[in-house]
């Protein structure tokens, strides 16, 4: 009865959505029944008995706040005065449990992740395998509820939700001394390199970036596994986002060897360039996709890339990148207007520095436009600077709602949350 009350208390949905009271007995019903291994009859008097002592409180609400309040006080009850029969009870379970859970509640305890989605994206990685969601509701530490976004029907799904007290139990928690197998970063990297796995390798490059272990994925999208190192979670619990990221334990091994991926795959991608510019120097006309393909070796699905890397300038602004700032600054010392040939050649710089110093040049209104090569040689390769971004999604980081394309608020319109993620094709 108390785990009962537990779980109508931590019920995710929020008063705006309608507290989806109702909807969460069926959800609650099965956590009981997993967890404490019950019968149908014991199962049916226990839900029946919750339901009409919740359905007290329901009735005496005199507003709509009440709810709240009262989710709020059975939580701070449990969390304090009936702690210890929740930890005795959970440690019992956690003991009889597999050795997953064990490995689980480890990376818990050594991560400081508590976002479900991002540990068990973490066990992957770490185990090569998924951790069975049942096995985690059995040993007592996770509820799945019911939840709808806020102001949105249409986005409900159900809510992994650990126990508040779980850090607390865990220190209570004999668990064995924890060894996991240590991988070899590098080869796996070289691996990425050698299999041209381009989406996994930039999913990497924007963890390394952003300093992130773990990171959502759309559906659809998955990066290629490596056990130890790399780790993908099929969220059953979204109809949009899945979740990829790597294991914390190898994080600075790891983005080591990017940054040395990304300075050796910078050097590869200017080297190429610049024979594709030579080529269009030569020829008097740019390369086609066969020549892309012979004259630097290219894979058919890496033309697009390259493509754009000749075609157009970054969206971002380097307004405020001294760096950039003073390389544009050297250039038109050198040059009344400059080309990417000449970024590339004179200046020496790589591929993402030319580019950036053409984008400065232009939004500082040095340039009016950045060529390919000089223009004596040709007038109609131009590299576009104003080709608007194109949007595929919004997405609220917050409630995970994918919003409307014409969204022209800086705010969810469902939960409020500024955190919104728009995403170019």
């Amino acid at each position: 009865m108390l785990d009962g009350f537990f779980q109508w208390a931590l019920n995710p949905t929020s008063m705006s959505a309608g507290y989806g009271i109702d909807k969460n007995y069926s959800y609650i019903e099965k956590n009981l029944r997993i967890a404490h291994e019950l019968s149908t009859t014991e199962l049916d008097n226990i839900v029946n008995k919750l339901k009409n002592e919740c359905n007290k409180f329901v009735e005496l609400q005199k507003d709509k706040h009440d709810i709240v309040k009262f989710r709020e006080y059975v939580i701070n009850e449990i969390s304090t005065n009936y702690f210890d029969s929740f930890s005795k009870f959970t440690l019992k379970k956690i003991k009889k449990s597999s050795e997953q859970v064990k490995n689980f509640l480890n990376i818990y305890q050594k991560s400081q992740f508590r976002e479900y989605e991002c540990l068990c994206t973490q066990y992957n990685a770490i185990y090569g395998e998924d951790i069975e969601e049942e096995q985690l509701v059995r040993s007592g530490i996770l509820k799945v509820l019911y939840f709808i976004s806020s102001g949105n029907l249409e986005n409900r799904h159900s809510d992994p939700i650990f126990i508040p007290f779980l850090g607390d139990i865990i220190k209570r928690t004999k668990l064995k001394k924890w060894k996991p197998d240590r991988p070899n970063v590098k080869n796996f990297i070289n691996s990425l390199r050698q299999k041209r796995e381009n989406f996994t390798i930039n999913f990497l490059v924007t963890l390394m970036k952003k300093n992130l272990l773990c990171n959502y994925l759309l559906k659809g999208s998955k990066i290629l596994s490596g056990k130890g190192i790399t780790g993908f979670y099929s969220n059953p619990h979204s109809k949009d986002l899945d979740y990829g990221g790597i294991s914390f334990l190898i994080k600075n091994d790891l983005f080591n060897s990017i940054k040395k991926y990304v300075e050796e795959d910078l050097r590869e991608k200017t080297e190429k360039i610049l024979k594709m510019l030579e080529f269009e120097i030569q020829n008097k006309s740019p390369p086609s996709n066969k020549d892309l393909i012979k004259i630097a070796n290219l894979n058919i699905d890496e033309i697009e890339i390259y493509e754009d890397l000749l075609n157009r300038l970054p969206r971002e602004s380097f307004q405020e990148n001294q760096d950039i700032k003073n390389k544009a600054s050297d250039t038109i010392r050198h040059f009344e207007e400059p080309s990417l040939y000449d970024l590339l050649t004179t200046m020496k710089y790589d591929i993402e520095t030319a580019r950036n110093v053409g984008k400065y040049l232009i939004d500082s209104k040095m340039i009016n436009e950045l060529s390919r090569v000089p223009k004596q040689i040709t007038s109609s390769s131009i590299i576009s600077s104003t080709e608007p971004p194109i949007i595929d999604k919004i997405i609220c980081n917050n409630c995970k709602t994918i919003l409307p394309d014409d969204l022209d608020s800086e705010y969810c319109p469902y939960c409020g949350s500024s955190n919104i993620l728009k995403i170019f094709k």
